[in-house]
């Protein structure tokens, strides 16, 4: 936002002339500019140029940054003060001379006994103007474009001399210049510049501490930050025929403070360095001071850098981050994924491409599979062995994460409880007093359309026994060697409840009624000449369950408790042109020559291991 300062002026010259009739000699204000580089040489300044249009009598004072070039520009002012009183300095250890020991200005604005220049002398910082761009567009020139009242460093004294349409040279004040107007080169009729505006500041200059404390996306803009060691950097690149926004515009003179000397010295030391993107580092090596690290980390905050993604990689598996025990043989699935983070805006894109990786491969192996997830698989161990399972990013294979599993020998569930056998879900229905144990599947894919008009007393080689027959081949044989043979050929028998649908509770009161005597000795024993198989479960086998204390499981209610399946089950049992089917609670009879979905649910009979 442009601010006016007429008024202003009007009011400062006035005063000023009273205060020279009366205190005598003043010493107005001495400026020098100067460049990044300004000693080495060919292409020193980069394109950039230093503004400083000063008007003495009504304090105006715009420092400014220009880019004449055709690259991008870091910039960089240090604006530093000196003040003297009747021929002595107000701070001490500061000299005229030696501008090194002058006081950089820096924000936040300090108490008056830290900062004794502000009895006399306040700035106003920010703003905007119509400036005409330089014509000294050589880049191994270190001048500064200096108007008014303003002193080049170099040529010791103002280097804009541009004539207005009146004839007036350009005097320093805010206003000289007329937007949208062409103005001619003094030093070359053919050569003309149309004014124009500087870059409109998104805000005044902020103090260092300010800018790390805004959010990360309002951390490059057009404004200006001034660290504590007086360096104001511009928070964007500036791009080639641009300026920025002013940095001090004004300078308020304290008239009556003034009164305390006979005369006064007050001089502002300009210092601007410019340099490209790729020469940032250069900042490093400026002999009038390299760059702090905040500033630094502004640099790196406005300028382009390469892309550089980190990872970080997180286990998504259910219970992550707890203890795990695995028996032997057992399969479970683990997933991870990773965050790929930009070093740019910090934007966090997730993926799942993660390998998988054990350590030790006698105990366990792990598979691949999609989605970041991988399937692990324990093997036969004879005691406790800790596996180290690691997840890697394949985007970034230093990036891992690892926890520890326990894989123990295979151990049974206890009754009417649910335990892994070599990777598949059981329940443990019976234990016998030969040590042995009646186990079944806790689920398996429904068979669908079975055969037509075949009675289920026809188990024995019915497709019902086939496809018990064929699950057991399909196990793993580590889980097979485990398995006891059973009667080859089950005598079935057949129940006394006649129609589909009807329902019975198989209980022992019920036993007599429902079952004939073959149905009711219907159990699945070790048979050591016998033959390893799966089956069907029969209705005296659906009669004898065990609790987890081991007593007889009483009713379909006691049952249905301890079987998550609700779905109906087909037994071996028969009834005429019938099959019971159960669902743990309520025993009925199907009819095989209509088709159904009830699932047949293998059971085992297994060695204690």
């Amino acid at each position: 936002m442009e601010k006016s300062k007429k008024n202003r002026g009007i009011m400062i010259t006035g005063i000023i002339a009273a205060m020279m009739l009366i205190a005598g000699t003043f010493a107005w204000t001495a400026f020098s500019q100067r460049a990044l580089n300004e000693n080495e040489g060919k292409n020193a300044n980069m394109g950039g140029r230093i503004h400083d249009d000063y008007h003495k009598k009504s304090g105006n004072k715009d420092i400014y940054a220009e880019n004449f070039g055709k690259k991008d520009l870091l910039v960089r002012i240090k604006l530093s003060e000196y003040f003297e009183g009747n021929g002595e300095p107000l701070v001490g250890k500061t000299s005229k001379d030696d501008r090194a020991s002058w006081i950089p200005y820096s924000l936040p604005v300090k108490e008056l006994a830290d900062d004794p220049y502000r009895a006399y002398v306040n700035w106003e910082l920010g703003g905007d103007k119509v400036f005409l761009p330089t014509f000294n567009t050589e880049n191994t020139s270190l001048e500064t474009d200096a108007a008014g009242d303003a002193i080049d460093f170099i040529v010791n004294g103002p280097t804009n001399l541009v004539l207005n349409e009146k004839g007036q040279l350009n005097d320093g004040t805010q206003d000289f210049f007329i937007e949208g107007e062409a103005y001619t080169n003094p030093d070359d009729s053919n050569s003309t510049q149309t004014a124009k505006k500087t870059l409109p500041g998104t805000q005044d200059p902020i103090s260092m501490e300010s800018w790390k404390n805004l959010p990360k996306k309002d951390q490059k803009g057009n404004y200006w930050v001034i660290d504590t060691d007086g360096w104001a950097y511009w928070a964007q690149l500036l791009e080639p025929k641009e300026s920025t926004s002013l940095l001090l515009n004004q300078l308020n003179y304290e008239e009556e403070a003034l009164y305390d000397f006979d005369s006064w010295y007050y001089g502002i030391d300009v210092i601007g360095e410019f340099t490209t993107v790729e020469d940032a580092d250069k900042f490093e090596e400026s002999e009038h001071g390299k760059a702090s690290s905040d500033a630094q980390n502004l640099i790196k905050a406005i300028t382009p850098q390469e892309e550089v993604f980190t990872y970080e990689l997180e286990f998504t598996h259910k219970n992550a981050g707890e203890s795990i025990e695995m028996n032997s043989q057992e399969k479970k699935e683990f997933s991870a994924k990773v965050s790929k983070i930009s070093s740019l805006n910090g934007k966090v894109s997730e993926n799942t491409n993660v390998s998988w990786f054990v350590d030790k491969t006698d105990a366990a192996s792990i598979t691949d599979i999609d989605e970041g997830k991988g399937e692990l698989k324990t093997k036969s161990v004879s005691e406790n062995t800790v596996v180290k399972v690691t997840a890697t990013a394949n985007d970034d294979a230093t990036v891992t994460e690892s926890f520890d599993l326990m894989v123990k020998p295979f151990t049974i569930g206890k009754l009417a409880t649910v335990f892994n056998f070599y990777g598949e879900d059981y329940l443990h229905l019976k234990a016998f007093d030969d040590g042995n144990h009646l186990i079944q599947k806790v689920f398996i894919k429904g068979i669908n359309d079975l055969p037509k008009g075949k009675s289920s007393s026809e188990y024995n080689n019915s497709d019902l026994d086939v496809s018990m027959k064929e699950f057991y081949n399909n196990m793993d044989p580590v889980a097979q060697d485990f398995v006891q043979p059973v009667q080859k050929e089950f005598k079935v028998g057949e129940a006394k409840v006649l129609g589909g649908g009807s329902v019975a509770d198989l209980t022992d009161s019920f036993k007599a009624d429902l079952l004939d005597i073959d149905s009711q000795n219907d159990l699945a024993v070790y048979t050591p000449s016998g033959e390893k198989k799966a089956f069907a479960m029969s209705a005296a086998e659906l009669n004898n369950l065990q609790s987890a204390s081991g007593e007889l499981l009483q009713n379909r209610t006691e049952r249905a408790r301890m079987h998550s399946n609700t779905n109906q089950v087909f037994l071996r049992t028969a009834s005429g042109g019938k099959s019971i089917s159960t669902s743990y609670g309520d025993a009925k009879l199907l009819t095989l020559a209509t088709s159904n979905t009830s699932p047949a649910i293998p059971t085992l009979v297994i060695r204690t291991p």
